[in-house]
């Protein structure tokens, strides 16, 4: 809500937006203005402040007082010292269970560059320049080699076809023998005839990406384009001249297909069709991806089954939640299904020959692409489809490579379907139950996610054999044994077994170059999958156990918010205790400090304590263990309901936690899937935190400050007219955001006037406030102010925290306003830790020895 008169909103007076703290670590005194370092008294001050201080001859002093020393003892009920209440500073130490300093927290990462270190982002986005021109240029390249190809047909010349038994399917295997990466593979496959097909110069033709710009390790026939002219015109004298021999559809660079595709590249073919990229003019040049199914009667039918299968699929996720790729129609372009999909980027192949060619990518990639692949499957499942034919080429991702979709459902049949047969799925992802004949389910699916995760890893081919038979020597090198049982009920045992079921393994002589079959009664397994996984530094137990540790401890951490929640929205804004309670200030991760509070305030537990513990908010960010912190706090607040009392406090929002430390650190602890869900589920409890509390009705406890009464502040009792759940205080209620972000008026260290603040940002008298130059945002308000505030709702005090101190609190404005901070050495400075015990009429301020 604007200022009157200011012409401007509480929001605007930094031109930054929402940049109201600096997040550079080495400036502790962020909450502090700016000191005068020219001013002559301010060596002398300080240092009697600190000797005062530190010879315990400080005891309630009000830092407003002109001479700088200890304030005469007052009558008790002087009004002028804020009621009948007493100020004195108690000293305590944690005991000496606090001599190691770390309390068996463990030290997950050393400060805040390490936690962002640890928060790597999922793929370096490098080099597209570079790869857009080349693009461009292989464009340009197609688009002569295509221009001589038609020169040459109009002379007669006669164009070399590619061999036709390059294009032979293996069982789709997906390794380019002109890659090195793939030269290793001797790719042969034995056919369902017997007949082994030789393809170390080629690659299938379900190898080729469907999406892919350009594939030059293809060896596919290209579009021919015998049966057009020169200018792109249909020869009347060839029959059929849109389509070749067998059966695919010539396509031409900018033909239009169904009156609104306009094709732009050609990506490639497979066994049943042939891709094109194409922009929808009916919906202003949207990117798509073409399926041109092959004019054969068989083609059609599978690829009407591949429809069928694609609507099931799309219908049943209305809202694109479970990363299956959309089709959005299909039409009939000269007697040819035509199949359009959305486009996407690059497939999985593709990411890891760029990102990750022999080592794998990175970890936080690996672990959301196997989150979102899951989520394909759970879907596939509850479809009752099998897709069976999973691996990193049928899996695409968008540009900025976040977003995974599940594609090619040429293979996919319902699981009722299911046909045996020992060549379904490619090979290299092959589950043992195809291999030995054996019915199967979606679990098949399973495996195949499997192996391709493990690739995804390591940048290695899990199960590299090349047949069945050595499959299955892998299979059991890895895993053991195959039972007998499963055995003798596979139809294909006969191929890979005797009748005692001793393993028959089917190699080539070295020698005379034949094959021969060696019986392995025991095949013993030779892999360390840990080993494989971590590489030579093996995971230890306590390395594994930390991470289960860590996972269940997410887990529970999610529940735990759950069931705070569930307490606290119960709860009113405005929270009324009684006396006596104690009072802490801002904890900041700090989880050491925590503890010692709890060795020295509740050590047997809250409820044997007669008295109630009230948190005054910023429980997170700039410390290392804001995760630890919220989660100790919660877990006593469901415990003690009655006597733990959490309020909010400004480090209690979504984007004051991205632009500091508390989001990352949760990525850092449980990775970026897990870390984020632990996060919203910290920030939905925040969400309906109380605001403020009021201990015995004299004494106010907020995080920030009093609020200006134009603002709807004039009152505190309207705090509990505000929403319950509050997401963004700053665009939901601007009452709740001033609670929460301001400050007192400080008038030692030569800080501006208000007179002069307020001329230098244009605003108008505002009765005790000004703008919050030092955060640019919210207000500062003066003894005047705070006078009329505690008057008008009958108060003695308010005590708050927000700002660091020395001493770990500070009393200010004829000691009714007392700040309290109780994270000590904030962002590596040496400022103690303190709290505030407020017992009928005495305020206590109790500073905590944290090493001692």
């Amino acid at each position: 809500m604007p200022a009157p008169g200011s012409g401007q909103s509480h929001r605007d007076l930094h031109r930054g937006g929402r940049r109201h703290e600096r997040s550079d670590s080495r400036s502790r005194d962020h909450d502090h203005h700016r000191r005068d370092r020219s001013d002559p008294r301010r060596g002398v001050r300080d240092r009697r402040r600190r000797e005062g201080g530190r010879r315990g001859g400080f005891r309630g002093r009000d830092e407003d007082a002109d001479d700088g020393r200890r304030p005469r003892r007052r009558p008790a009920r002087d009004p002028r010292r804020g009621g009948d209440r007493d100020i004195e500073e108690i000293r305590l130490s944690s005991g000496s269970d606090s001599e190691n300093g770390d309390h068996g927290v463990e030290v997950i990462s050393e400060d805040e560059e390490a936690i962002e270190a640890q928060a790597v982002a999922l793929l370096e986005d490098d080099g597209w320049d570079e790869e857009d021109e080349a693009e461009r240029r292989i464009q340009e390249l197609r688009m002569k080699r295509q221009k001589l190809m038609n020169q040459l047909e109009k002379s007669g010349t006669a164009l070399v076809q590619p061999n036709p038994k390059a294009t032979q399917d293996t069982g789709g295997d997906s390794f380019k023998s002109e890659d090195p990466y793939y030269s290793e593979m001797k790719a042969e496959e034995e056919g369902q005839d017997g007949v082994k097909w030789k393809t170390a110069k080629s690659r299938s033709a379900s190898q080729v990406d469907m999406f892919a710009l350009e594939d030059n390790n293809a060896l596919v026939k290209p579009p021919d384009m015998s049966g057009t002219t020169q200018d792109g015109l249909e020869n009347p004298h060839l029959t059929d001249n849109w389509d070749d021999a067998e059966g695919y559809y010539r396509v031409q660079t900018s033909e239009v297909l169904d009156t609104r595709y306009q094709v732009f590249a050609y990506t490639g073919q497979g066994v049943f069709s042939n891709v094109v990229r194409a922009r929808d003019l009916a919906k202003g040049g949207r990117e798509v991806a073409i399926k041109i199914i092959r004019n054969n009667e068989i083609m059609h039918k599978a690829g009407l089954k591949e429809l069928e299968m694609l609507r099931r699929i799309n219908e049943a996720d209305p809202d694109d939640k479970f990363h299956c790729l959309r089709l959005y129609r299909k039409f009939f372009h000269r007697q040819h299904l035509c199949l359009a999909f959305e486009s996407l980027s690059m497939n999985l192949r593709e990411i890891l020959k760029k990102y990750g060619k022999h080592i794998g990518i990175n970890i936080n990639a690996v672990r959301s692409y196997a989150q979102q692949l899951l989520l394909a499957l759970k879907h596939l499942r509850r479809c009752n489809v099998i897709h069976a034919d999973i691996k990193p080429d049928n899996i695409l991702v968008n540009e900025t490579k976040s977003i995974l979709k599940l594609c090619d459902f040429g293979s996919a049949s319902h699981v009722a379907d299911s046909e045996i047969t020992p060549y379904l799925i490619s090979r290299f992802y092959r589950a043992p139950e195809i291999i030995l004949g054996l019915k199967y389910d979606f679990a098949v699916d399973l495996w195949s996610f499997g192996a391709t995760i493990y690739e995804l890893f390591t940048g290695k081919i899990m199960f590299p054999g090349h047949s069945n038979n050595e499959m299955l020597k892998l299979f059991m090198e890895l895993k053991g044994k195959v039972p007998n049982k499963l055995i003798k009920r596979g139809m294909f045992k006969n191929n890979h077994f005797d009748d005692s079921c001793t393993f028959m393994f089917l190699e080539t002589d070295k020698v005379t170059q034949r094959d021969k079959t060696v019986a392995m009664p025991v095949v013993h397994k030779t892999r360390n999958l840990s080993k494989e996984l971590f590489g030579e530094d093996q995971v230890t137990n306590e390395q594994s156990a930390k991470i289960v540790e860590m996972d269940v401890f997410a887990r529970s951490l999610i529940d735990l918010c759950h069931l705070a929640r569930g307490l606290i929205i119960q709860e009113p804004r405005l929270v009324k205790l009684k006396s006596p309670t104690y009072i802490l200030g801002d904890l900041h991760g700090n989880f050491h400090d925590l503890i010692c509070f709890e060795k020295v305030l509740w050590r047997m537990g809250p409820k044997l304590v007669p008295a109630n513990f009230l948190f005054l908010g910023d429980y997170v960010d700039r410390g290392q263990f804001g995760v630890e912190v919220v989660a100790y706090l919660l877990a006593q607040k469901i415990a003690a309901p009655a006597k733990f009392h959490l309020l909010r406090g400004n480090h209690e929002c979504r984007q004051i936690q991205k632009n500091f430390t508390f989001h990352r650190e949760c990525i850092a602890k449980f990775g970026r899937d897990v870390g984020e869900k632990v996060w919203e589920s910290i920030n939905q409890v925040f969400d309906v935190m109380p605001i403020a509390a009021v201990i015995d009705g004299k004494i106010f406890c907020v995080h920030g400050g009093i609020p200006p009464p134009w603002m709807g502040g004039g009152l505190i009792a309207s705090l509990d007219k505000v929403n319950k759940t509050i997401k963004s205080p700053e665009d939901e209620e601007p009452l709740v955001w001033e609670y929460l972000w301001n400050d007192p008026y400080r008038n030692e260290d030569n800080e501006p006037l208000p007179s002069e603040i307020k001329k230098q940002l244009g605003m108008n008298e505002l009765d005790g406030f000004v703008g919050n130059y030092r955060r640019g945002t919210g207000h500062m308000f003066t003894d005047k102010a705070l006078n009329e505030f505690l008057a008008r709702n009958r108060l003695s005090h308010v005590i708050r925290a927000h700002e660091v101190k020395e001493t770990g609190f500070s009393v200010q404005h004829r000691q009714r306003l007392i700040t309290v901070f109780s994270s000590s050495k904030y962002c590596n400075g040496s400022n103690e830790a303190a709290c505030v015990l407020a017992d009928n009429n005495r305020i206590r301020l109790i500073r905590l020895d944290t090493a001692g």
